[in-house]
């Protein structure tokens, strides 16, 4: 028989969880955060705070988010790339892998609480966890309830978090082993795969942006799109309104046990959230919107309030989050991806024009090697340019970008090229790098080039602050030692009137000559590694 240690309102057994566990029901924070120290969940810092590990995954996983298709709420749900759809028994299954997972722990934590402030609103939650901070990050999250309601709490929605719990991917139905899937008509989240703690709180707030535009029956009745100040505090009173008096433009409402009347007009009242940005829409006149995936549900709701009252809404644009190269969302802790400030440094702030203006609507990867390409997509860019009509101009980003005055310079090189070059060479200035490109390419100077000039002076940057540091020399063998020292006598014989193409013959031959007759790679291996200090995969 399980032991409960806290203060039950409920059965787990009634959500199908028969355990035999040590249940920790309903328990204060510093109780919770002492038990993952204890269970080794984490630690604490000198200053007293918890520090946990969220390992592969520090952030949401978009693409491993579903919803269910069933018919209570499949005509309210925005179907798409953000509300993924999945199928009732895809559900089911991991339902029953995850409840069977959490009835096998020894101990199980649980929380009873209300996610909204206002509790004529709110909807009351209860979350089911494997791990004690996780349980303390949910009620950190969400409104406590008082003892009256915490022994009259009944869960409208329940989410089972099993984090290390991992689906088996396609053979599951989903996309790899973490898993976020809401139920609208079970009432019901399960998480797996991740212990990513925002997820439990923005299952939560997905799910309160579909169930408060439709008002639940019990709310209607006292709902008012505004809300009055209070006189004596200035506070706005979240509390249910009896009357809407339409012909004076008064609410009634009580306070204290005092019926009071206040006008929607002298400024001591306050639209609630859910009609505000409709109203700001019909005030101010604005014909285009731009907000994040996060408020596509909000944004909907909005357009059709502004079309009730006789408007027409405005153009929306739903952009995307940035993800880092394996997808995940960027983490400032992890420090996976790069920043807006990091990109500035390395390129111009047209490339990053550019790379915002490209799949605006699309999640983005942002990190260090889509610097380079996008710089390179830029150049490119302002080259096609130059020989294209007024429609086609149009079409090209960079005419946007630059606001039809795109620039004429040509492209000396491409900035990946550049920075082969400053790796190769250890360049580590304006003025040497420049000297190594007038070779290259003579006749040109930094005057006439400015865009490229930068271009310079950016490679510079980014090999000081990222090239350098990664360079392992290595020290050759007797065998190697003479095999190089043999290159450096055929390099001696070369000028500048040789072919690239001659040289290159030279440096292979010199290979074969010297024990690299079978594998030529290893050759030029140890070439990069003891010359340039960088390694033949990197380069």
């Amino acid at each position: 028989m399980a032991e409960i240690v806290g203060v039950p309102s409920g059965d787990l057994s009634q959500s199908g969880i028969q355990t035999n566990a040590k249940i920790f029901w309903n328990l204060d924070n510093i109780t919770l955060i002492d038990l993952a120290v204890e269970r080794n969940e984490g630690f604490l810092t000198s200053d007293g705070a918890l520090v946990t590990e969220t390992g592969e995954r520090t952030g949401r996983s978009p693409n491993d988010k579903f919803i269910v298709d069933e018919p209570t709420t499949n005509q309210d749900v925005n179907w798409g790339d953000v509300n993924i759809s999945t199928d009732e028994d895809t559900f089911n299954n991991m339902r029953s892998k995850v409840i069977q997972y959490l009835s096998e722990q020894n101990d199980i934590f649980v929380q009873d609480l209300y996610c909204g402030a206002d509790f004529s609103e709110a909807l009351p939650i209860r979350v089911i966890t494997q791990n004690a901070w996780h349980n303390a990050f949910a009620r950190n999250m969400f409104i406590r309830p008082d003892e009256e309601r915490l022994a009259n709490h009944s869960p409208e929605f329940t989410v089972f978090h099993a984090p290390n719990f991992e689906a088996d991917g396609q053979a599951d139905g989903l996309n790899s082993q973490c898993f976020i899937i809401v139920n609208y008509q079970a009432k019901e989240v399960i998480i797996g795969g991740t212990r990513y703690a925002g997820e439990i709180k923005k299952s939560i707030f997905s799910v309160m942006n579909l169930i408060l535009p439709t008002l639940r029956s019990e709310r209607r009745k006292t709902y008012s799109p505004l809300l009055p100040i209070c006189p004596d505090t200035g506070v706005v009173l979240e509390i249910p309104v009896s009357e809407i008096d339409t012909k004076s433009s008064k609410i009634i409402f009580g306070n204290n046990g005092k019926k009071l009347e206040k006008s929607i007009l002298d400024g001591n009242c306050k639209l609630q959230w859910k009609v505000d940005w409709a109203m700001r829409w019909y005030a101010l006149d604005v014909d285009f919107e731009m907000y994040g995936k996060d408020l596509i549900e909000s944004a909907i709701l909005s357009t059709k309030i502004i079309k009730l009252i006789g408007k027409t809404n405005p153009s929306g644009f739903a952009y995307e989050l940035f993800l880092d190269e394996k997808g995940e969302k960027i983490s400032k802790s992890k420090g996976n991806g790069i920043t807006i400030d990091q990109w500035l440094e390395y390129a111009s702030p047209e490339s990053l024009s550019l790379y915002m203006y490209q799949n605006p609507k699309r999640a983005k990867k942002l990190y260090k090697e889509i610097v380079s390409k996008t710089v390179d997509d830029y150049l490119d860019l302002i080259e096609k340019a130059k020989n294209q009509n007024e429609l086609q101009l149009l079409m090209n980003p960079v005419w946007h970008v630059h606001n039809s005055l795109v620039p004429k310079e040509n492209m000396i090189m491409s900035f990946s090229m550049l920075l082969n070059l400053v790796e190769t060479s250890n360049a580590d200035s304006k003025e040497l790098l420049w000297k190594f490109v007038k070779k290259y390419k003579k006749d040109i100077s930094e005057k006439d080039n400015p865009i490229f000039d930068n271009l310079v002076g950016y490679a510079i940057k980014y090999f000081n602050d990222v090239i350098k540091l990664k360079k392992k020399y290595k020290k050759p063998n007797g065998e190697e030692k003479k095999a190089l020292e043999a290159l450096v006598k055929t390099l001696d014989k070369c000028d500048d009137k040789m072919k690239p193409e001659d040289i290159q013959t030279m440096i292979y031959s010199t290979g074969k000559e010297n024990g690299y007759t079978e594998n030529l790679r290893d050759w030029f291996k140890l070439i990069y590694e003891v010359v340039f200090g960088l390694s033949l995969i990197h380069i």
